[in-house]
Parts: structure tokens; C-alpha cells; sequence
């Protein structure tokens, strides 16, 4: 599981996606969507469905598949139901 929270540009990017294991999971609870280079992972997968609701998965050549929550924008606002106090001390 990745969560990234810097508030920096390109924190995962291409290079990793071939590197992480089956089945991770990335989400993104910094300040922009642009902490996960989602752009590159849509270029490099085979296939993108929805695994459920606010996961995307991404079938890798390699063969592994990773999910992304709420396609990489901040998890806290976009997966969230409302904003319980639980979700925005994230």
C-alpha cells in the first residue's frame, strides 16, 4: 500500500509501476492529484477497469495488476462519503 501525502509532482511515476508488486495499492492524500503519475500508468497498462467503486485496476504487461483509489485525486475528498471527522484527519 502507497499513500502519498508530500504535496510534490510525480512522487510514483513510470519507472515504478513495472516494480511494484501484484496487487498494490496506491492513493494519493497530498495536496494535488499530481502526486501520481496516473497518465503513465493508463499509457503502460494492457487494461484498466473497475475493480469496484472508486478503484481503478491496471493490468501491467508484466502481468501484475495495481489499484488505484479515486483515480489518484485526493482520497480524502474524492472516495470519501461526506467529510466525517474520521476522513478529513487523513
Amino acid at each position: 500500500i502507497f499513500i502519498t501525502v508530500t504535496g510534490c509532482r510525480d512522487v510514483i511515476t513510470g519507472a515504478h509501476f513495472p516494480r511494484l508488486k501484484d496487487g498494490a495499492i496506491l492513493c494519493n492524500a497530498g495536496h494535488f492529484n499530481l502526486e501520481l503519475d496516473v497518465a503513465a500508468l493508463e499509457q503502460s497498462a494492457r487494461r484498466k477497469y473497475e475493480a469496484r467503486h472508486n478503484i481503478q485496476a491496471y493490468e501491467l504487461a508484466n502481468g501484475r495488476t495495481v489499484f488505484v483509489i479515486a483515480e489518484g485525486r485526493l482520497v480524502n475528498l474524492a472516495a470519501a462519503d461526506g467529510h466525517p471527522a474520521e476522513i478529513m484527519d487523513m
